[in-house]
């Protein structure tokens, strides 16, 4: 309709299909052994938000990574499978770190 587009609106499509202008926007953190919130998202279907509520709402059990500050995951078939079984509401919450091995 309109010859113009609003900057927010380039700027919202870029992310959405992952085309970024700024080097550090290009190379999403990651730590060997470990897979974080958007890669589990990506990798599983889901949104991040998704990821983020259980987190916070305690379905999800992760503690922040010190060093990073990241919600970390263990790169393992059986945390894909756990977040999976979570999500068809066959489990009640999920738990990982070795704070929640011990209890």
């Amino acid at each position: 309709m309109h010859q113009d587009l609003l900057v927010s609106t380039v700027r919202g499509l870029r992310l959405k299909h992952r085309c970024f202008q700024v080097r550090h926007q290009s190379h999403p953190r990651s730590v060997k052994g470990f897979l974080t919130v958007t890669q589990v998202a990506q990798r599983l279907g889901l949104t991040v938000h998704w990821l983020y509520d259980r987190i916070h709402n305690g379905h999800i059990q992760l503690q922040k990574d010190p060093t990073t500050g990241l919600f970390l995951f263990p790169d393992q078939s059986s945390t894909l499978d756990q977040l999976t079984q979570l999500r068809a509401g066959d489990i009640p919450y999920v738990a990982f770190g070795k704070e929640y091995q011990d209890a």
